[in-house]
């Protein structure tokens, strides 16, 4: 592969129609701009494209922005390969995966700003903790967020 991939129109059409076809809507100029991005700025195959699109309808995702984030992590990890990306993102994101899902969070791949909260509890508090938070927040709160377990924690620590 050289510095880019050079797609072509078929290679884009296929990405446009799969989808159209996953999420049920029509696609949009935006959506093609993305999966260009993925052939252009990240240098990605269709296979790896197609792949990521996948991944993250798998995991609930309403728009194709959210790809962007974990194309990022692939990219600078020099990742461009499926098998590949699936054994590193599997092992990279499985400790939000377990705090999000305990949270009642459906989803498993948290936004940028969710996981630097969630990577700076690791520096303050035990797993007993975040998990009892979790916890906490699964139970009590009517919209359960990463925000809120924060504030579960902050408002413990403060109690001791």
């Amino acid at each position: 592969m050289g510095l880019f991939y050079e797609y072509d129109d078929t290679d884009m059409v296929t990405m446009l129609h799969y989808v159209k076809k996953n999420w049920k809507r029509k696609v949009t100029a935006f959506d093609a701009a993305i999966i260009e991005d993925l052939f252009l700025k990240y240098d990605f195959d269709p296979n790896m494209v197609k792949w990521l699109l996948s991944y993250i309808y798998e995991r609930g995702a309403v728009s194709l922005s959210y790809i962007y984030p974990i194309a990022d992590v692939l990219k600078k990890q020099g990742i461009n390969d499926s098998l590949s990306a699936e054994i590193f993102l599997n092992k990279e994101f499985d400790k939000y995966k377990r705090l999000l899902k305990k949270m009642n969070l459906f989803r498993s791949i948290p936004q940028k700003k969710e996981k630097e909260i969630i990577d700076s509890w690791y520096t303050k508090y035990s797993e007993n903790e975040i998990l009892e938070a979790c916890s906490i927040t699964a139970a009590k709160a009517k919209r359960p967020s990463v925000a809120y377990t924060d504030a579960v924690l902050k408002n413990r620590k403060e109690a001791e």
